[in-house]
């Protein structure tokens, strides 16, 4: 099992960063890696929302908003994956700091496919994961500063 949490300071009122989060839908818009990532069941926000995201290099994964604390934190549900993930959870959470600037931090549990091949596959893991969900707080910081999707040839702001 990994246990990943990683934090970044964003010059968006918290409010902002909200709505972008709850548009579950439009998550690539502020996810680099991301080519997609349609609700596939109806709801497009709030508690049973499901999207698929499908990455530029053909992997996907499905997700599904189980807990929300409006304006202040989302609980995601990892259901189904081609990449080496066997289920998971990620919560993301939005955090007032000042006029101009919230805190968004991604606190994820992913438990592995392939038992002890998994957790040897975790260590080479980890560092990727923490490093895409730091590109995606420099999409959502970005997003928000130039109101354009993001992509992977976008220069993104170093926060």
């Amino acid at each position: 099992m990994l246990k990943i949490t990683t934090s970044k300071r964003i010059a968006a009122r918290a409010g902002d960063v909200w709505r972008v989060l709850e548009d579950f839908g439009s998550f690539y818009r502020v996810n680099p890696l991301l080519e997609c990532s349609p609700v596939v069941n109806g709801v497009t926000r709030g508690i049973g929302a499901e999207r698929e995201c499908k990455f530029y290099d053909g992997s996907m994964i499905r997700e599904r908003i189980t807990a929300v604390r409006a304006g202040e934190s989302m609980e995601i549900a990892i259901t189904a994956s081609s990449l080496p993930i066997r289920d998971g959870r990620v919560v993301i959470a939005v955090v007032h700091e000042d006029a101009e600037h919230s805190r968004v931090t991604f606190d994820a549990t992913i438990t592995l496919k392939f038992g002890v091949l998994g957790r040897l596959l975790g260590l080479v893991m980890r560092p990727v994961l923490t490093s895409q969900f730091n590109l995606v707080l420099r999409g959502i910081a970005t997003y928000l500063a130039t109101g354009k999707t993001v992509g992977p040839r976008t220069a993104l702001l170093a926060i």
